[in-house]
């Protein structure tokens, strides 16, 4: 099999971290770059994290598994995590997996951050 390496590409738009993945979200030593930018994110009391899955080929289940962990952590220190826009693969995974009643999925950017801007209202 021919792991196609992750990229992440990090934007801001407000108080909303934008994180787009590209390429194949695996566990182990692939995903240390995504867990040290939650972290530095984290640290830098950024706590409003959406991660983009649409240029997601494809995740293993330890790939799954670190998306459940980071949502966990960025919970935990008083944030919140959204995942956007999961490729058709990543989405039957999370759906199979039943994550998609644990994990808060939208289906666009923009949607996310409408939805972080009602949160700010209330």
């Amino acid at each position: 099999m021919n792991i196609t390496q992750m990229t992440i590409t990090h934007t801001d738009q407000d108080s909303v971290s934008i994180l787009k993945l590209t390429g194949e979200l695996l566990g182990g030593e692939q995903a240390e770059p995504l867990s040290q930018k939650v972290s530095e994110l984290l640290a830098a009391n950024r706590k409003k994290i959406l991660l983009d899955l649409s240029g997601v080929d494809y995740a293993n289940s330890s790939g799954i598994g670190l998306l459940v962990r980071l949502n966990l952590r960025v919970h935990s220190a008083g944030g919140t995590f959204v995942l956007i826009s999961p490729s058709p693969n990543v989405a039957k995974t999370l759906q199979q997996t039943n994550l998609t009643s644990v994990l808060d999925i939208r289906s666009t950017t923009e949607e996310a951050v409408r939805y972080f801007r009602r949160q700010q209202a209330l």
